[in-house]
C-alpha cells in the first residue's frame, strides 16, 4: 500500500486537497535540514540525554526557586533517573578513557566503573548541560537496561530432577560459589524501600529462615527503584545447590559496570556465574563488551549462564530493501517492508496504552564495543507516524505535538550514527497516554551512508504487528555468546513430574514468552565482517521457572499441585537461568576437573528433547526455541561423573551402564562410538 502522498499532505495541512489531482509541495529539504540540525544540537550527548537535559531545564524553570533535582521525573520511565542523577555510559575516544573518567568525576560522576573504553556512573542532572564538552568523550547515552523478570523450596528442584539427583549422587554444590548479576540484592541496605505491594521478607530474614546463606555482596545497586530480583535468583540457587556459596554484583550500574562485574565475580572466587539483565544497546550482530566478558570468564574455566530473554518471537528481522529513493517526508530512503513486488515504507503496528520500548539495529559494527576499531557507516533513524501521516516525535524535531491529539508521542530514535555515536543502534519509546490501543506506522529510514544489508528490531513490551511480521527470535546480547549458556524457560507445573497428563509437558512445555534465538553473528569483536554468518545454537537449553520464593513475583491465580500458595512465584528466564546455573554447581562439585565448555556440552547432551509448541512442525533435537531441551540434572550429574567423550560439539558418556544405575528414573546415556 502506498501512503506517501497521504503522509506529505497531512503533515503540511493539505488534507482538504483531493489526492487524485494534487501533488503536495516538496518540503523534504527543509525537514531534512531540521533533523540534521537536531542531531547536531544533541552532539556527543545523543538525542536521549539532550532531551533529558531539556526536560530538566523546563522543570527548573517551571518550579523556580522550589525546584529540587530529587523531585524531577522524566516523561519516559526508560530513562535511568533517580534522586537527581542519571546513570550514563560514556564512551571514550581511543586512548582517552583516563581523561574522560577524570573529566566526568570533576562534573560529579559517582559510582564510577570503567571497562575498556566505557565509563559508567551516576551523573548529576545539573551536569547534563556540560556533558558534551567532557575531555576524551566520543559519545554518551543513558544506561538503558532491564531484567528478564528457606521457608520456601523451588518446585524447579523437582521438575528438572535435581532434588533426586542430589540424593543419588550425594552432592549439594559444596566448594562452589555461584556469582549472580541482576538489579539489586538488598534494597534495605542502601536505604530504599522495595517497590512491591507486599514485601514479604528482607535479606536478613531470608538468612535467618535458611532461605539464603550469607551472601557476599561485591557491589550493590547505586540507586533506589530496583526490586531485589538478584535476591530472588539467589533463593532459587540455594534451593537447588544448598551447599554452594553465593556472591552478588549489580548489573544496573551501567554498561561498563556490568562487563567489569563479570570479571569481578570471577576474581572474587565465583566458579559459576549467572545473569538476568539485558542492556538494550548490546549488539545483535556481534559480540559486545558484555558478551566478550562472558567469553573471558569461560576461558578461565568458569561456566557463564544467561537468561535468553522474555520476548519469544517478538522481533522483526529482514534484509534492508530500498524503497527506491528519498521517499520519507524527511528526505530519507525508507526500508521497504513489503517482501513482494509492491513497495511499502510503513509497517502498521498497534500500540497498547503505556510505554513501548523498541531497539533497532542493522549490520554495521559498534564503535563502543570494538573499542573504536570500527563504527557504523550508516545513519538510520526510526520514525513513527499516525494514520494521517503526522510524525509522532516531539523532541527535538517537534514538527507536531505528537499523535492522537498529543496523547501519543515518540521519544528518541534519531541519533547521528556516523559522526557522533558510531553505533548501529536506535533505541526509542512510544508513550501512549490515550488510554486505548492506537494504530501507528513505523518507518526505518536511511538518512545518510550506504544501504545496509540487514536490520532487526526487538520490542520489549506487547504490541500487535499488523503486517509484515517476520516473528524472528528476540534473544540477543551476551546470552548469544559462545562463552555463555543461554536458558529458555518452562513453568514447573508444565513439566513431566507435575503434569504427567499433559502430552506437550513431556518433558516440559516452553513458555510462550521464552525468547528464541537464530540471530546471525556477522562481525568479529573488532568489527571485521565474517566471511560467513555464524548461526549459533542458542538458547542452549531450557530450565524451570514459576517457582516459590519468599518475596519476589506474584501468587498464582489458579491451583496447581505442590504450590505453597501463600508465597509468590518467580517467572521468566530470570528464574530459569539460576536453576540451571545451580545444576552446574552440583556438577562441578561432583567433578571439579570439568571445564566450562564440558559443563555446557554435558547439559546439552543430557537434556530431554522438547518440541517448541509455538512453531508449526515438531522439533527433534536442537531448535531455536527450546535449545537442546529441558535440563535433566540426574543425567547431567551422571555425565559429569562418567568418562567424557568429545566428538566435535557433542559429548556422550563412556561406560553408561556404570552410571545409569544412579539414575532414579531409569534413564540411560549413550556410549561413545
Amino acid at each position: 500500500m502506498n501512503r506517501l502522498k497521504l503522509i506529505a499532505l497531512a503533515i503540511f495541512g493539505l488534507s482538504c486537497v483531493t489526492l487524485a489531482n494534487a501533488a503536495p509541495p516538496d518540503h523534504s529539504a527543509s525537514m531534512r535540514a531540521q533533523v540534521a540540525a537536531a542531531k547536531q544540537a544533541a552532539g556527543k550527548k545523543g538525542i536521549a540525554l539532550h532531551d533529558l537535559d531539556a526536560q530538566y531545564s523546563d522543570f527548573k524553570q517551571a518550579k523556580g526557586k522550589k525546584s529540587r533535582p530529587v523531585d524531577f521525573v522524566p516523561r519516559s520511565s526508560l530513562l535511568p533517573v533517580a534522586e537527581g542523577y542519571v546513570t550514563i555510559d560514556a564512551i571514550a575516544n581511543p586512548g582517552e578513557v583516563a581523561a574522560l573518567r577524570n573529566s566526568l568525576e570533576q562534573q560529579g560522576l559517582k559510582g564510577v566503573a570503567v571497562h575498556k573504553n566505557v565509563v559508567s556512573g551516576r551523573l548529576p542532572l545539573e551536569a547534563l548541560a556540560s556533558l558534551g564538552g567532557s575531555a576524551g568523550l566520543h559519545h554518551a547515552r543513558p544506561a538503558f537496561a532491564k531484567t528478564n523478570v528457606g521457608l520456601v523450596d523451588s518446585q524447579g528442584d523437582v521438575s528438572m530432577q535435581s532434588k533426586t539427583a542430589k540424593a543419588q549422587f550425594g552432592v549439594t554444590g559444596a566448594g562452589q560459589t555461584v556469582g549472580v548479576l541482576s538489579d539489586s540484592f538488598d534494597n534495605a541496605a542502601i536505604g530504599c524501600a522495595i517497590p512491591l505491594d507486599v514485601p514479604l521478607t528482607t535479606a536478613a530474614e531470608d538468612v535467618a529462615s535458611g532461605d539464603l546463606p550469607v551472601v557476599n555482596v561485591v557491589e550493590e545497586a547505586l540507586d533506589c527503584g530496583t526490586i531485589d530480583e538478584g535476591r530472588g535468583m539467589a533463593q532459587l540457587i540455594h534451593d537447588v545447590a544448598p551447599g554452594a556459596g553465593i556472591s552478588f554484583h549489580s548489573a544496573f550500574n551501567g554498561y561498563s559496570s556490568f562487563a567489569e562485574g563479570i570479571i569481578d565475580l570471577a576474581d572474587a572466587g565465583a566458579t559459576v556465574i549467572v545473569d538476568d539483565v539485558i542492556y538494550f544497546a548490546e549488539p545483535m550482530f556481534m559480540d559486545g563488551l558484555i558478551a566478550q566478558a562472558a567469553d573471558e570468564v569461560n576461558s578461565r574455566g568458569i561456566p557463564y549462564f544467561s537468561s535468553a530473554g522474555n520476548g519469544g518471537y517478538d522481533s522483526y528481522e529482514d534484509a534492508f530493501r530500498s524503497s527506491g529513493g528519498p521517499t520519507s517526508p524527511f528526505g530519507a530512503i525508507q526500508h521497504d517492508f513489503d517482501p513482494g513486488a509492491d513497495v511499502d515504507g510503513l509497517q502498521s503496528i498497534t500500540f497498547p496504552p503505556g510505554q513501548t520500548v523498541i531497539a533497532l539495529q542493522w549490520d554495521e559494527p559498534f564503535f563502543t564495543d570494538t573499542n573504536g576499531a570500527a563504527s557504523s557507516q550508516n545513519d538510520i533513524d526510526v520514525l513513527v507516524y499516525d494514520s494521517l501521516g503526522f510524525p509522532c516525535i516531539v523532541f527535538p524535531i517537534n514538527f507536531t505535538n505528537g499523535c492522537a491529539g498529543g496523547d501519543v508521542i515518540q521519544v528518541f530514535g534519531v541519533d547521528d550514527n556516523i559522526f557522533f555515536t558510531g553505533d548501529a543502534v536506535e533505541i526509542f519509546a512510544i508513550i501512549n497516554d490515550s488510554g486505548v490501543p492506537v494504530t501507528l506506522n513505523l518507518s526505518v529510514e536511511l538518512f545518510a551512508g550506504p544501504t545496509p544489508g540487514r536490520l532487526k528490531y526487538v520490542y520489549f513490551d506487547p504490541i500487535t504487528i499488523n503486517e509484515y511480521d517476520t516473528m524472528s527470535g528476540s534473544s540477543y546480547g551476551k546470552a548469544m555468546a559462545n562463552g555463555a549458556f543461554g536458558t529458555g524457560a518452562a513453568a514447573w507445573f508444565n513439566t513431566r513430574p507435575f503434569n504427567p497428563s499433559c502430552d506437550s509437558c513431556d518433558p516440559a512445555r516452553i513458555n510462550g514468552f521464552s525468547s528464541a534465538g537464530g540471530t546471525p553473528i556477522l562481525f568479529d569483536p573488532l568489527g571485521n565482517r565474517l566471511q560467513q554468518p555464524e548461526i549459533r545454537e542458542k538458547p542452549n537449553a531450557t530450565g524451570p521457572d514459576g517457582a516459590d520464593n519468599t518475596f519476589f513475583g506474584f501468587r498464582l491465580g489458579f491451583k496447581t499441585p505442590r504450590d505453597k500458595r501463600k508465597f509468590p512465584n518467580f517467572f521468566g528466564t530470570s528464574a530459569s537461568a539460576p536453576h540451571v546455573a545451580a545444576v552446574a554447581a552440583l556438577m562441578l562439585e561432583a567433578n571439579p576437573s570439568l571445564g566450562a565448555n564440558d559443563v555446557f556440552r554435558i547439559l546439552e547432551a543430557t537434556a530431554d528433547d522438547m518440541d517448541d509448541v509455538r512453531t508449526a512442525d515438531p522439533d527433534v533435537g536442537f531448535d531455536f526455541g527450546t535449545g537442546y531441551g529441558f535440563v535433566n540434572a540426574e543425567k547431567a550429574l551422571a555425565g559429569a561423573l562418567g568418562d567424557i567423550c568429545h566428538n566435535g560439539n557433542t559429548i556422550t558418556v563412556k561406560n553408561s551402564g556404570a552410571v545409569s544405575a544412579h539414575l532414579a528414573h531409569g534413564d540411560t546415556l549413550g556410549a561413545c562410538e
